[in-house]
């Protein structure tokens, strides 16, 4: 049943990215396929699970390329546009952060601020011109203008050694479940690199970017590559207490960072719900809702008070427009709007 399960899963997920026809995880899937392929070639595993897996992923990919505009009007999903940065703009942006600190860079999460300050004059002459890019072309461009090349390049160096030591891994000669395991390892890590490479991923890739880092970390310990020291963490005296007063503190820190960024993500999804709210259903009610919600969720951003300045002044300028009700009430509606409008307004500037 497991087995029967996996395949309808994958069965499905294929069929939605051929529908979808997504030209970078295509290639991606393609490339992945002929690792799966010749992994089998070499580890002499001529069976049929092992052969028509990737033979079948190749041919599905080729159907893609060559129907996939077919397919797509085929069903006519709705997919939503999907608008990111240049690879060359978002080297200019992160260019300017490295020209201010080459070593520690502006800050995580502060490539939208670094647009707002190095975007290209261009983009003023766009139907871009007032979006905040929160993210770059990929992951590991975004990540250089926020951290700085030293800390980056230690990082780009353990991924790089977790890699090769991961190619070392599958050459060692282990039971099958070993084998199995490992290269599913190094499959899921190498996908990761090459999405943070070339995707602004994010929430979901990133962290399976992190999950596959520590999957290959505990195969490599296993496989012997990595070598453990076994030492007393809460031993008995003042070293044990601060031992345990260190760990008490690294586990408030993960919770706190991990509340911090579960709410930013809750506040991102409340916005876009406001802003679909607005723009398609034009429902200043519901829309005010999802952006207070928003606005509760992360406080320090600017976007949504803005959004919600925005729209109170829609708001005080329906307020003057309507004609059924009493004048007095109408004046009260629109000094209210008018009110919450400014603000909002202020709230953004101090949060900018």
């Amino acid at each position: 049943k497991f087995f029967l399960v996996t395949v309808a899963m994958f069965a499905l997920a294929l069929f939605i990215i051929m529908t979808v026809n997504f030209e970078l995880h295509l290639i991606t899937l393609g490339v992945f396929a002929l690792l799966f392929l010749s992994h089998a070639v070499w580890k002499r595993n001529l069976s049929s699970r092992a052969l028509v897996f990737p033979l079948i992923l190749i041919l599905a990919v080729l159907a893609a390329f060559m129907l996939g505009d077919s397919i797509a009007s085929w069903f006519q999903f709705s997919t939503p546009a999907e608008v990111s940065v240049l690879p060359s703009t978002t080297f200019e942006v992160v260019s300017g952060a490295i020209r201010k600190n080459v070593i520690f860079g502006s800050g995580p999460t502060s490539f939208g601020y670094l647009w707002d300050e190095f975007k290209p004059s261009d983009v003023n002459n766009t139907i871009f011109w007032a979006v905040r890019f929160v993210t770059g072309y990929s992951y590991f461009l975004t990540l250089l203008g926020e951290i700085g090349i030293l800390v980056w390049v230690l990082f780009i160096v353990l991924l790089a050694m977790v890699w090769y030591w991961s190619v070392l891994a599958l050459t060692y000669e282990n039971d099958d479940l070993f084998s199995a395991i490992s290269f599913a390892a190094f499959l899921l890590f190498s996908y990761s690199i090459v999405m943070l490479s070339v995707y602004a991923t994010g929430y979901s890739l990133t962290f399976l970017a992190f999950f596959s880092l520590g999957i290959s970390l505990a195969v490599l310990r296993i496989a012997g590559i990595l070598k453990v020291r076994d030492f007393q963490l809460l031993s008995q005296g003042p070293k044990g207490f601060i031992s345990a007063l260190i760990l008490v503190f690294f586990i408030l820190a993960g919770v706190g960072g991990l509340y911090a960024s579960l709410s930013r993500y809750v506040g991102q999804l409340a916005y876009a719900r406001g802003v679909d709210a607005f723009n398609r259903l034009n429902n200043i009610e519901e829309s005010e809702r999802y952006l207070l919600t928003a606005l509760k969720s992360d406080a320090k951003n600017d976007l949504y008070s803005r959004t919600l300045a925005d729209l109170y002044l829609v708001r005080a300028r329906f307020a003057l427009q309507e004609r059924s009700a009493v004048p007095q009430l109408l004046g009260s509606r629109f000094k209210n709007a008018l009110d919450q409008a400014i603000s909002n307004a202020q709230n953004a500037i101090k949060s900018a």
